[in-house]
């Protein structure tokens, strides 16, 4: 239930305990692992109605901007939708850094048009737990720029760089066809990819999916396969339903949707968090909100007025 509020920017945040939205180099002293001129990119937060915020990452990626954007998630907990990029790349390790940061507190991300996401930018998309690409993101291995390293620096630097990306890429859940396509396209020749983007990096984390899955699952008091079942038959029962949310809601629920309607107010009115614990909850990683005693004891709550128990 709870989820549907985020993803259409709307409700109390401290209501929400998950999101569903249906929306490379290395700095060391004189050399950089690049793709472009090293200028730092504009990493900023948006505040939308009610509260609700988009994080923007744009321009190049630099070590920088991976506390400005970690100060800002920590900020921001309970209002970040999600992350959306335009940039031509930078930094790797910058990339990974904030690639991790977002995946930590579960963050979407979404590349509009006409916006890019190339070389490392795309190591922060496949970070998201949900991706859509409207833009362009562009693939290429990275190279060395600056002052020309000795054959035993290249030598040793480059292998480094290309197994921690693969160990990156692998952690995000994404398949090794990607890792393989990047360091095997050249820099000169990037590889840009649209819709087509899915072919390689999925909407949705499989890990991510299963564990919303089980946490939407236990808020309804059922099993993950009734889950799937009711999210399946609600999409399609309202997809023409003026309200498409509540409709789907309802089904998720078991309820009929005057039933659940009157319901509704009265579960989150009872349930409601104090101030403190809200607060308290809005300070850690989304995970850990999510699975924490107060949330849980929260979703029971919940469950009592909604099933009538």
């Amino acid at each position: 239930m709870m989820n549907r509020l985020r993803s259409g920017c709307g409700g109390n945040p401290e209501l929400i305990s998950t999101a569903k939205v249906g929306i490379l180099c290395v700095v060391s002293m004189a050399t950089v692992l690049a793709f472009t001129t090293p200028t730092a990119a504009d990493v900023r937060f948006v505040a939308y109605d009610h509260g609700v915020k988009s994080a923007y990452i744009e321009g190049t990626i630099q070590k920088t901007d991976v506390d400005i954007f970690s100060k800002g998630v920590e900020d921001s907990r309970s209002t970040v939708v999600n992350v959306l990029l335009d940039s031509h790349g930078g930094d790797v390790y910058a990339a990974m850094a904030i690639g991790r940061v977002l995946r930590e507190n579960e963050l979407s991300v979404a590349v509009a048009v006409p916006a890019e996401c190339l070389s490392s930018c795309a190591l922060i998309y496949i970070a998201g737990v949900q991706r859509v690409n409207f833009g362009t993101i562009g693939l290429h291995r990275p190279y060395l720029i600056g002052s020309p390293l000795q054959t035993a620096e290249i030598s040793k630097a480059m292998p480094k760089m290309l197994q921690d990306i693969r160990s990156y890429v692998s952690e995000m859940g994404v398949t090794e066809e990607f890792f393989n396509i990047m360091v095997n396209t050249d820099p000169a020749n990037v590889r840009l990819y649209r819709a087509d983007i899915e072919d390689l990096v999925p909407e949705k984390d499989p890990v991510w999916e299963e564990i919303d899955v089980a946490r939407q699952a236990r808020q309804y008091g059922i099993s993950t396969e009734e889950y799937r079942t009711r999210e399946k038959y609600g999409e399609k029962t309202c997809k023409t339903d003026s309200d498409y949310t509540n409709c789907t809601w309802a089904i998720d629920w078991g309820l009929s949707l005057p039933l659940f309607r009157s319901r509704l107010g009265l579960a989150w009115q009872k349930c409601r968090y104090s101030d403190a614990t809200a607060l308290a909850l809005q300070r850690l990683p989304k995970r850990e909100r999510a699975d924490s005693p107060l949330a849980i004891q929260r979703e029971s709550c919940i469950r009592t007025f909604m099933l009538g128990k």
